[in-house]
C-alpha cells in the first residue's frame, strides 16, 4: 500500500509517493538531465556521460578495435568513431597501429585519459554520496535493492 509520505531526495523538490508512476518518471529523467547540466557548467575539463563510459570501456578493453567496441556499446560505427574522434582532439585516447595487421588499428588510453576517467569517477561518487546520506540506512536498502533489479531487468 502506497502512503502520501514524502520522500526526502532534495534535489530541490519534495516527491510525494503519490504521483502517478509516468509523472514520476518524468521528474526524475528532469532532474537528472538538470544536475548533468549543472556539473557540466561546473567543470572545466568535463566529459559528457557517453564518451565517460566510452572511455570507461576503452580502459577496460585495452586495446580494443573500433568494431569491438562497436559491438559491445551497439552503437553504431560511424557515431563511434565520430566519439572516438572526440576522445583523441583531447589527447584522451591514441590510435594505435596493429604490429601484424596493417589495417587493424587499436584504441588505447592515454594518461591524460586515464586521470580524467578517474578524477570524473571519483566525483560522480562524491555526488551520489552526498545525496544519497540524506536517507536513512533502511530507505538506503531499499533503494539499492530495487536499483540492483531494475538494472538487472533492463
Amino acid at each position: 500500500m502506497v502512503t502520501k509520505s514524502k520522500l526526502a531526495l532534495d534535489f530541490g523538490t519534495s516527491i510525494d509517493s503519490s504521483i502517478p508512476f509516468d509523472e514520476l518518471v518524468s521528474l526524475l529523467s528532469r532532474k537528472l538531465r538538470q544536475i548533468e547540466s549543472e556539473r557540466q557548467n561546473s567543470k572545466k575539463n568535463y566529459l559528457s556521460p557517453s564518451k565517460l563510459n566510452l572511455l570507461q570501456q576503452i580502459k577496460k578493453l585495452n586495446p580494443v578495435t573500433l568494431k569491438e567496441l562497436s559491438e559491445i556499446e551497439k552503437v553504431a560505427l560511424p557515431t563511434l568513431s565520430k566519439l572516438v574522434d572526440e576522445l583523441q582532439k583531447d589527447s584522451l585516447v591514441i590510435r594505435a597501429q596493429a604490429k601484424n595487421d596493417a589495417r587493424k588499428k587499436w584504441i588505447v588510453p592515454t594518461q591524460k585519459g586515464i586521470k580524467m576517467l578517474e578524477n570524473s569517477q571519483r566525483d560522480n561518487l562524491i555526488f551520489w554520496q552526498e545525496k544519497l546520506k540524506l536517507l536513512s540506512g533502511s530507505e538506503y536498502q531499499v533503494l539499492n535493492s530495487s536499483l540492483q533489479k531494475l538494472l538487472k531487468n533492463l
